[in-house]
């Protein structure tokens, strides 16, 4: 990731230096079409000196809009020269009063000879990875694997407003009104249903009179078996006496 970052910047500090060449103006042209935006814009209002180095700049349509632009320190009240270092409306104005161009009160950061200077520098070429050295040191690993506790999620988390997927072709049950299996009214299941103690007792009435029932089956099972054994048994002693 590292060789693809520097390979990035390489190609970065090229491109902008060749495009800086390619100025018509000693200003950036980004800057100068917004320059030429706030010249039209600047029409729409006039200036007033106060005969040192401010001006009051006020609407042509409005009076009570107004702005102080101070042409020494080269702000305005709005702040957007202030900010940006690109002369507002207000201050194109009142430069415009003095005859002079908006293109010399640019902030010298957005200047050609600026631009350059920023990007002169080269970054240096660096052979394939067959030939970078080997050290001795100890070898970087990644962080030991740290297995957290219950079972691991496969799904991302999705959001609220985020629709669920459907698996199987299966409609999810939001919105359906439950109905009872033991009173079969609707809006709760059988779980909170009011009746649900008498059933739950009938349920294990019958269980209780199901287990004594069974008990008896296996009583009279019991007892015909043992009378079959008993005269298997007999008929075996009689026929022993008989011979």
């Amino acid at each position: 990731m590292l060789e693809d970052i520097r390979r990035k910047v390489m190609k970065r500090l090229v491109k902008k230096k060749q495009e800086s060449t390619k100025w018509h103006c000693d200003v950036s042209p980004r800057v100068l079409s917004k320059l030429e935006k706030n010249k039209e814009k600047s029409f729409d209002w006039m200036a007033e000196w106060n005969g040192y180095n401010e001006y009051e700049v006020s609407s042509v349509y409005n009076g009570v809009d107004k702005h102080k632009v101070d042409m020494k320190a080269r702000t305005c009240s709005c702040r957007e020269w202030n900010l940006t270092g690109i002369p507002c409306p207000h201050s194109i104005c009142t430069i415009y009063h003095q005859s002079k161009t908006p293109e010399d009160f640019v902030a010298h950061w957005y200047h050609k000879e600026t631009y350059i200077k920023a990007y002169k520098h080269i970054m240096g070429v660096v052979p394939g990875k067959n030939f970078w050295p080997e050290t001795d040191g100890i070898r970087i690993e990644p962080p030991m694997f740290k297995k957290m506790p219950g079972r691991p999620k496969k799904n991302r988390r999705k959001d609220k407003d985020e629709p669920r997927k459907v698996k199987d072709n299966k409609l999810s049950r939001e919105g359906r009104v439950m109905t009872c299996r033991i009173c079969y009214s609707k809006g709760h299941n059988k779980r909170a249903c009011p009746f649900r103690a008498n059933n739950v007792e009938n349920v294990q009435q019958k269980q209780n009179g199901n287990k004594e029932n069974g008990q008896k089956k296996n009583k009279s099972n019991k007892e015909i078996q043992q009378k079959m054994n008993n005269g298997d048994k007999s008929q075996g002693n009689t026929q022993g006496n008989l011979n």
